[in-house]
């Protein structure tokens, strides 16, 4: 059964996760796919012969890297790519593997075979990730519906009384009782680091997923020149260049959706969409030239979260007095399951498939239809007042705040700081001028753009700002201070629209919220839904501000929203029934005032709360 295999390959991975070198390694590879096998050992002198071989036996490929001479057997010819001029990392790439291609592979010297790498590798169907799966079964009295695909999984149960009906023209209220009962998205507790399977990572859409290199990068350090990442092999998503102005360049078709980490050589993406799925390389360019390049390459997977399944239960008169046999349907999408349980169990000769990762089954007194695939669940972000956010407003005391020069670090100590404050002089700006066009360009900050960096620092900041460890005192002070100027020469409230591709909690009509950071939204709605369809936002702001003439995306009509405005969210519509701005969830925002924790607190040991009330009139 293709499900059960499909299970055990998962069951394996969890237990392959690399501890020490040469210690046995599980490596997972879709058909006519390449597999990746890394030995790493660095520069090694004294190495005379390195070698691969495939179940103790079969020789793939020898170097000889005194000569640097490299020997790939005829077998192989034509699938095994090795890099025959660097001699650094002995790593073996096999390409467009077979099912017979399965089996261990060892990598060593010539008189210790496997002393330096060893691999179980194992070449899987496409349909082990592709198929979404349904089953129906039942494990102590609890009846599950079970519906998966490679990324997640939802189910359903439904419980069962273990009293049954004795023979009475009608049976009793509390006997046979069945209680439908949704059950939350569960996971298979796979993060990016357990489900690498070697070369390939799965994730869910709208998510995010961090490709990490399985090797450490330092003994690269001096002589490193660049690196960079490439998607399917031709587009480039990013290059990172290691001069002493260390810079990183990220492709337009990826900005805001990249993040990089230069000690590490790790990728994050996030906002994943179906067409992500591919190949991802990095590329680790050394100062030996085209000798000094090093390869390294997974593949991404990345699939529709499963829906959660239904149960629809029709109760049948027992055929004696110690049964309680009921008929159970469990359907999700497209698929569908069958099947009569009891008490206990799940008769598998009433199961018909329509797919292999539905499952009905009995768990302690509940049948439970489950929905599954490996990928956690979407995280469900909370909507509330956002208390640990900074969210000074400088209110009556902005001068106060500036002329005692607590804003250290100070602006001028991030990227692109000169080229910005020279623009701002230039054009008579108005206050903020400089921190806004920082805010708002795509400059990089740490292996992250920098408006990113800042926002999450922010919303969770708080004790930090308090704490005097904030990093961005002057940068949060000129754009609060900016917004609020061109705000002043904006009277009135704007409604604007924005996009996410994540989910939100929807239980929170009537309540007063808070962003938690500055917000960017837009006064098109087919611009905000760009960025993301999954949850998407219609406000009416009373202290955000127009910025378009400062941003590098001048076209978006960008209105900045501070993370002190509060809002109370006035209706969440749900499935799209919003017509007007068509979004899975749509929820409307009404700006009701401001509240900030810290507004003054950078000249007081102790926070001061200030509740200020919209004054400009609503449209």
């Amino acid at each position: 059964m293709r499900m059960l295999s499909s299970v055990i390959a998962f069951g394996l991975l969890l237990q392959s996760v690399p501890q020490t070198l040469g210690a046995e390694q599980t490596v997972y590879v879709l058909e006519g796919g390449t597999a990746v096998l890394e030995l790493q050992t660095g520069p090694d002198p004294d190495l005379h012969t390195v070698a691969w071989h495939v179940n103790g036996t079969r020789r793939l490929v020898t170097w000889l890297p005194m000569f640097h001479y490299v020997d790939v057997s005829e077998q192989y010819a034509g699938r095994v790519e090795v890099d025959n001029e660097t001699f650094v990392t002995f790593s073996l790439r096999l390409r467009a593997v077979q099912r017979n291609d399965s089996g261990v592979y060892t990598g060593g010297t010539y008189r210790d075979p496997d002393t330096l790498a060893r691999y179980r590798l194992f070449v899987l169907v496409e349909e082990t990730f592709t198929d979404s799966a349904f089953t129906l079964s039942i494990e102590s009295g609890v009846v599950i519906c079970n519906h998966s695909n490679p990324v997640s999984w939802r189910d359903t149960t439904v419980q069962m009384d273990q009293k049954c009906w004795t023979g009475a023209t009608s049976p009793p209220a509390d006997v046979c009782l069945f209680l439908l009962i949704p059950v939350s998205l569960k996971a298979l507790l796979l993060t990016a680091a357990l489900i690498t399977m070697g070369v390939y990572i799965c994730a869910s859409v709208g998510g995010s997923v961090t490709l990490a290199t399985p090797h450490t990068l330092q003994w690269y350090e001096k002589v490193l020149l660049r690196m960079s990442w490439d998607f399917n092999r031709t587009q480039n998503i990013l290059t990172y260049q290691n001069t002493e102005s260390a810079s990183t360049q990220v492709s337009h078709a990826y900005e805001g959706r990249v993040g990089f980490d230069a000690i590490s050589g790790s990728l994050t993406l996030t906002q994943l969409r179906k067409n992500d799925t591919g190949i991802y390389t990095l590329k680790i360019y050394s100062l030996f030239g085209s000798r000094g390049m090093t390869e390294w390459t997974t593949t991404l997977l990345v699939f529709e979260s499963v829906a959660t399944p239904s149960i629809v239960v029709a109760s049948s008169p027992p055929s004696d007095a110690d049964s309680c046999a009921v008929t159970v349907k469990c359907h999700s999408n497209d698929l569908s399951l069958t099947s009569t349980c009891n008490t206990s169990a799940c008769s598998e000769t009433d199961i018909t498939y329509s797919n292999h990762n539905l499952k009905l089954s009995v768990i302690n007194g509940y049948i439970t239809c489950n929905h599954s695939n490996p990928s956690k669940p979407a995280t469900i972000y909370k909507l509330d007042m956002a208390e640990s956010s900074v969210d000074a407003e400088f209110l009556d005391c902005a001068e106060a705040v500036s002329l005692k020069n607590q804003l250290k670090p100070t602006i001028e100590t991030f990227p692109g700081y000169n080229k910005f404050a020279k623009s701002c002089v230039q054009n008579h700006a108005t206050p903020g001028c400089t921190g806004l066009k920082m805010y708002t360009s795509e400059e990089m900050y740490k292996g992250k753009k920098l408006y990113a960096a800042f926002n999450e620092d922010t919303r969770t900041g708080r004790e930090a700002y308090t704490a005097r460890t904030y990093r961005w005192y002057s940068l949060y002070y000129q754009v609060t201070r900016a917004v609020q100027y061109l705000k002043s020469m904006q009277p009135g409230c704007k409604t604007t629209y924005r996009g996410t591709g994540v989910q939100f909690d929807k239980n929170v009509q009537g309540k007063e919220i808070r962003l938690g950071s500055f917000t960017s939204s837009s006064l098109k709605p087919s611009v905000a839904k760009g960025f993301g369809s999954e949850s998407c936002f219609e406000i009416q702001t009373c202290h955000g501000a127009l910025i378009s003439q400062y941003s590098v995306f001048k076209n978006e009509d960008e209105v900045l929203i501070p993370p002190y405005e509060v809002f109370k969210v006035s209706a969440v519509h749900t499935g799209g029934s919003k017509p007007d701005f068509q979004c899975k969830t749509v929820y409307v925002l009404e700006s009701v005032g401001t509240r900030s924790y810290l507004n003054c607190h950078l000249l007081s040991p102790k926070p001061k709360t200030v509740n200020h009330k919209s004054f400009w009139p609503k449209p």
